[in-house]
């Protein structure tokens, strides 16, 4: 059974110069940028389009060959070619279509962004903003935070700007773990023996940076709500599978409703009960952020969170 609603990705790979220097970008909202020079390349792309076209040589010239330093990046990661793209677009043409009508209202959509990094900042008052890049990709609904800003797909968000808002906030929440906790260190936790729990957490520190401190709206965080109606439950599974590292249920991504009508990476609610505990115990807020953002000992912190189902 297919699942019916869009989830996305949520992907880090955050890689440097060889310098490791901190990324010059701005402190201030309102110098962060939005790039869409590809989003514009595709529309341009598919208006072109017709019955005779060759559609693969006209995504190709109009779309990946003016692809911007940030979709170069995407394409090595994500293996996006003209022939996924082509075959997304024909399996949901009205998404594609209005692909346009979103790239027309942008100027909405980026005043919205604006208002959310200004509630960003005021959680996060040292938070720098990297740009965001729109991409058009192929249905999978993938964002990534990269060493050249965030890589966001729009294609599976843009009818509900507002969670394309949830995703953006979200990564760039993992942006300022990777910055808090060094480059070097925020990665080396992906190639980590039993990292179950290090994922967990990092996943769930950035739904509780975005649906509970920045955009408040923990009422639209879908995972959760399905997670507290089978807490106990879910919760004796999930120690069971820590023991055993058994992550499949809790952090892999499929289309596919495997679990049995919880939805996809409820890791990411779990995570988010865990630093809610924790962030709620203690009464220096700001230094229990700080925290959040710089777990290095999971098992550790998961303890201090005294985190347990309500009964």
């Amino acid at each position: 059974m297919k699942i019916h609603f869009i989830i996305y990705l949520s992907i880090f790979m955050f890689l440097l110069n060889n310098t490791q220097a901190q990324p010059n970008y701005p402190g201030n909202p309102y110098e962060a940028k939005i790039i869409s020079s590809d989003l514009k390349n595709f529309i341009e792309a598919y208006k072109s389009l017709s019955a005779e076209s060759d559609s693969l040589y006209v995504l190709k010239e109009m779309y990946f060959d003016r692809a911007s330093a940030g979709m170069k990046e995407f394409i090595s990661k994500h293996d996006l070619t003209k022939e996924s793209v082509l075959k997304a677009m024909q399996m949901h043409p009205e998404t594609y279509s209005g692909l346009e009508k979103f790239y027309n209202d942008l100027s909405v959509f980026e005043s919205d962004y604006i208002k959310e990094l200004e509630a960003f900042k005021s959680v996060m008052p040292d938070a720098i903003f990297p740009p965001a890049i729109l991409l058009v990709g192929d249905y999978r609904g993938i964002a990534q935070a990269s060493r050249l800003g965030q890589l966001i797909t729009v294609e599976t968000g843009t009818k509900d700007p507002d969670n394309l808002l949830t995703v953006m906030i979200h990564e760039l929440t993992h942006f300022q773990q990777a910055m808090k906790m060094g480059v070097e260190k925020y990665t080396g936790v992906y190639s980590k023996n039993d990292n179950m729990l290090d994922l967990i957490l990092r996943e769930g520190v950035a739904e509780f940076v975005t649906y509970k401190l920045v955009r408040n709206n923990e009422d639209k965080f879908t995972r959760l709500k399905k997670y507290e109606e089978n807490e106990n439950e879910l919760w004796e599974k999930f120690n069971t599978d820590l023991k055993d590292q058994n992550s499949g249920f809790w952090l892999s991504f499929t289309i596919e409703d495997i679990n049995n009508g919880i939805p996809i990476l409820p890791g990411y609610a779990v995570g988010y009960k865990i630093v809610e505990s924790y962030y709620d115990q203690n009464t220096d807020k700001s230094a229990a952020l700080e925290e959040l953002l710089n777990i290095s000992d999971a098992q550790a912190f998961f303890i201090k969170s005294n985190y347990k189902p309500a009964k």
